[in-house]
């Protein structure tokens, strides 16, 4: 029955996906899709989820860690329901209802790596998502990885769709991708937006990394096409971090004071980093006014600025609208004022910084109710050090460590190099020892009650 049900598991999937794609093949008022759901009712293809989703469940329930799969178990058709099961749920944006699914996966299933590589490349690629889509990003850098490397060099379209999060995942932990959107063929039509992307990042222009991540702007096509990815909104909360540490250290490069001969610890000034966040945000909302009126460079006929290819053939009337009309994102802009940051938010934005370690320094503060005047220092550890060529380098080394060697450290002490979900051979054998291993509580230290 194994390969009947894997069969009919993969049939009713491809189904409900289709089936959601097409609602006009429905009959009104006989089944709800996932693009007409309402909150609380339960959709056609998350019905067909939690179906397939007791499909997994049957061939776990027959399953061990330490038995391998063959053909005519019910261990053989573990990944394949739940990679189903992972697909459908996706598709609906409840990847969280996975999370039952992959605490028994640990616990009862064999280790990943002996099954076919198309299950596991498959699997790995969703675990991913699934951990994307929880904020665990350097959990779904191991998943992504892993799927990439395993993945044949010429299935393009797979490895595309892989690198679309792993890209994503790695800079919202601080690495921004290098040689990888050149040299992998894969890579050629999503490099552009993430390229640009990273200019932003290294420039600091807190204003401009706003812009151009607004969803909402009409004219922004990059935008749209992390929003359609479902990368938008990590990339947003994630990446301005990395763009305010940026704009502090060039503030404190250029403006600050850090090649002291008199011994003095390097720092900057908040009202030097206001002044240059307000510049950069005035500075972009006056791009957006004048994209919105027709003036910007988006109207040059010479400009060859990115374009979706998804987004071919769409194209704005003089108006700003398909039908002619006049969009409202014209009054919208001239009407808001610049979200211009000030003092006191530039001391949450430091503080923050240095309480996740990605600054080294303290915050001096002098009375002045406004942050105005307060200072973000950096410890050296000898006066020596401070001047000349090598005190410049040292500032930096010491003031802004690497993020990604920061969290990378922290994650790695957290889960031990092991992924929830992902069943290894070190995890097997994890669980097969504490399952022979009583459970044994020490109360030598408790308290009485009351006490």
């Amino acid at each position: 029955m194994i390969p009947l049900v894997l069969s009919f598991v993969n049939t009713l999937r491809f189904i409900a996906i289709n089936l959601d794609r097409n609602p006009d093949l429905i009959s009104q008022g006989k089944v709800k899709t996932s693009s007409e759901g309402d909150e609380g009712r339960i959709t056609f293809v998350e019905n067909t989820a939690n179906i397939v989703r007791e499909a997994f469940n049957r061939c776990l329930l027959h399953s061990r860690p330490d038995q391998p799969p063959n053909l005519e178990s019910a261990t053989s058709g573990i990944y394949s329901t739940i990679t189903s099961s992972m697909k459908l749920y996706d598709r609906v944006g409840k990847l969280g209802n996975l999370t039952f699914l992959l605490r028994a996966l640990d616990q009862k299933s064999p280790p990943l790596s002996y099954y076919p590589a198309a299950q596991r490349v498959t699997f790995l690629y969703y675990l991913g998502r699934f951990h994307f889509a929880n904020n665990h990003f350097y959990r779904a850098i191991q998943a992504l990885q892993a799927a990439y490397d395993q993945c044949h060099r010429n299935a393009l379209k797979h490895r595309k769709a892989i690198l679309i999060h792993l890209i994503a995942s790695n800079m919202c932990l601080g690495r921004l991708p290098g040689n990888i959107l050149i040299l992998d063929q894969a890579a050629h039509d999503i490099s552009r937006p993430f390229i640009r992307l990273c200019q932003t990042i290294k420039s600091g222009d807190i204003g401009a990394f706003r812009v151009f991540l607004d969803y909402t702007n009409p004219h922004n096509h990059d935008a749209q096409w992390f929003l359609n990815r479902k990368i938008l909104f990590q990339l947003r909360s994630r990446c301005e971090m990395l763009v305010w540490r940026t704009l502090i250290y060039r503030t404190m490069k250029y403006a600050g004071s850090h090649n002291s001969e008199r011994g003095v610890m390097p720092f900057v000034r908040y009202e030097t980093v206001v002044e240059t966040a307000q510049y950069s945000c005035s500075r972009a909302q006056q791009g957006v006014i004048q994209q919105a009126n027709g003036t910007s460079q988006d109207k040059n006929p010479n400009y060859t600025g990115y374009r979706d290819p998804d987004f071919d053939g769409l194209e704005d009337d003089e108006s700003g609208s398909e039908n002619g009309s006049h969009h409202s994102w014209d009054d919208d802009v001239t009407d808001t004022n610049p979200d211009v940051p000030t003092a006191e938010e530039i001391n949450t934005i430091v503080l923050s910084l240095i309480s996740q370690s990605f600054l080294t320094g303290f915050v001096q503060h002098t009375g002045d109710p406004t942050f105005a005047r307060s200072r973000f220092l950096i410890p050296m550890k000898s006066r020596s050090s401070m001047g000349g060529t090598d005190g410049q380098n040292r500032w930096k080394e010491i003031g802004f460590p690497s993020i990604w060697s920061v969290i990378r450290d922290r994650e790695w002490e957290n889960d031990e190099g092991m992924v929830p979900g992902w069943v290894t051979q070190e995890k097997v054998n994890k669980v097969l020892n504490d399952r022979g291993r009583p459970k044994v509580v020490h109360l030598q230290h408790a308290r009485a009650a009351g006490s």
